[in-house]
């Protein structure tokens, strides 16, 4: 029974190890204005540079890359400074800068999901940062619209809004009359369930006119090797007193 047991706890360890995928696309923008008007953009993996055996996905936008979010006619904002990298670790990372068009927009940047071989036992941490900037001189506001009442979250074991809630940052909002700004950590977070998965998404209201730029990391770290290594021997040495 205790070999089995040890058996049974290296392979979930090793497992850890294991290919990653990303299911959807790598990431999803939605802009939505206080007027109804919606456009979406998905930056697809096609855009991306694979690396580490194909593990490993990376967009980062040029110095003049920018998209620009129309709907009937209407100019509703621009995002830019794209940089989304999704490793196999696994770990998602988001950053962005965002420009909202004549009225209160609505930005929703939302990852694909990172799929891999269950982690037992690991460690999981988040971090993030915000940044508003009046640009029209009259104030400027960034107020959090995801689930919860934030303006990030790093979940796993389902795609934001589902799934298990790890981190939930930005809860007041920013509000400036020129420029304001926030960061958020948590973890390193023992987690003693397996983990098969990690997503990742910022939703808030941006002021008519004004800029925003966030910045992200989730990430799940599996056990150490000699931290699994030294508990398969306290296991063996248990069996053997028996």
């Amino acid at each position: 029974m205790h070999q089995k047991f040890i058996a049974l706890a290296a392979c979930a360890f090793v497992a850890a190890a294991a290919h990653a995928d990303i299911n959807g696309n790598p990431l999803t923008i939605t802009a939505t204005t206080a007027t109804g008007l919606t456009a979406t953009y998905n930056l697809t993996p096609s855009q991306g540079t694979w690396s580490n055996g194909g593990q490993d996905w990376t967009f980062t936008s040029g110095s003049s890359w920018s998209h620009n979010f129309w709907a009937s006619g209407q100019f509703l904002g621009t995002i830019s400074s794209l940089q989304v990298t999704l490793y196999g670790d696994p770990q998602v990372n988001v950053n962005f800068s965002a420009f909202a068009g004549a009225v209160p927009t609505t930005f929703s940047f939302s990852s694909g999901v990172v799929n891999f071989a269950p982690i037992v036992g690991g460690t999981a941490a988040a971090s993030a940062a915000i940044t508003v900037a009046d640009v029209d001189g009259n104030g400027a506001s960034m107020s959090p619209l995801a689930p919860g009442g934030s303006m990030y979250q790093a979940n796993f074991n389902g795609l934001v809004p589902a799934g298990v809630n790890y981190a939930s940052f930005f809860n007041g909002g920013l509000a400036t009359g020129v420029g304001a700004s926030d960061s958020a950590s948590l973890g390193p977070t023992f987690i003693p369930f397996a983990v098969t998965d990690i997503s990742a998404a910022f939703s808030f209201e941006l002021s008519a006119n004004d800029l925003a730029s966030g910045t992200s990391t989730f990430s799940i770290v599996p056990a150490p090797a000699g931290m699994m290594a030294m508990g398969l021997g306290l296991l063996a040495i248990a069996r053997r007193r028996r």
